[in-house]
């Protein structure tokens, strides 16, 4: 198994520590995959820190999960020489702090290298120390802002897609609407070609009819023509009715009251001066 220990420069119980433990266990877990078995927040000493536990299924190597001894074996595997061996533990370790400064310690105000190793005075640490945690408050708003601004964007990008939704249902509707005006309109036509069709059979059967009566007409003047004048006055009632249809047919040459030609009601009753209201006054 492979334990160790990951520790903040501040005193338990500081406003900064659950979000540098929330840092290092997502580090950690970068870092070690499935392997890390547990990693626990310690309060027991005069520095926050962290320790964790990592082993590899089975309870294999420990050098295998160990990022400083699995380059020096690899090394060692591939002919290096034991100063090269050390080169890439040594490199393999400084890759290992890298990526915690990088992931964890610069957004929580530590630095990459202590005072001992270059040789700082107390007075040049602490103001490297404080820089770094200006630093660090400054990433944190630059992450705060950048935070705000992604959601304000994700805000405005869900409305414009409401509003996008509300125009293409609007659209679907209007669209609808078109298709249903224009259903209505081809019923509409259809009526009015079939009136149409109507009309013409009806004009053509009046026109038939019309026909027909002028031949009847001429048929029966032409037999008037030979009949006797008993006879005729006989068939003067049938000659008024003659003309009550011909002015059904024909309003235009029905008699006016002043002597000329006025339109004539079919249901009006015979027509002054036909023979018909002559026969009715006894001439």
């Amino acid at each position: 198994m492979l334990a160790g220990v990951l520790s903040a420069p501040w005193a338990p119980g500081d406003p900064r520590s659950p979000a540098w433990w929330a840092a290092c266990i997502t580090f950690l877990k970068n870092t070690f995959g499935d392997n890390l078995l547990a990693a626990v927040g310690h309060v027991d000493e005069g520095h926050d820190h962290v320790h964790f536990y990592v082993a590899a299924p089975g309870f294999a190597r420990v050098n295998d999960l160990h990022p400083g001894k699995a380059a020096m074996e690899s090394a060692k595997a591939d002919g290096a020489t034991a100063k090269e061996q050390k080169a890439a533990y040594v490199g393999a370790m400084r890759a290992l702090q890298d990526a915690y400064h990088e992931q964890v310690a610069r957004h929580h105000g530590q630095t990459r290298i202590g005072p001992r190793r270059e040789r700082l005075t107390r007075p040049e640490w602490r103001a490297r120390r404080d820089q770094a945690a200006l630093l660090a408050e400054r990433l944190r708003q630059d992450e705060t802002k950048a935070a705000e601004h992604a959601k304000r964007r994700a805000d405005l990008e869900a409305e414009e897609a409401r509003q996008a939704a509300a125009r293409h249902r609007l659209t679907s509707e209007h669209e609808q609407r078109a298709l249903r005006l224009d259903a209505k309109a081809a019923q509409i036509a259809t009526k009015e070609a079939e009136l149409a069709a109507r009309e013409a059979r009806v004009a053509a059967k009046e026109t038939l009819l019309a026909g027909l009566f002028e031949k009847f007409k001429k048929t029966v003047a032409a037999i008037f023509g030979r009949l006797t004048s008993l006879e005729k006055a006989e068939l003067r009632p049938v000659m008024a009715e003659a003309k009550e249809v011909e002015y059904a047919l024909h309003p235009e040459r029905a008699p006016r009251k002043d002597g000329g030609l006025e339109p004539h009601r079919p249901d009006a009753g015979p027509v002054n001066g036909t023979p018909a209201a002559r026969a009715d006054k006894g001439t």
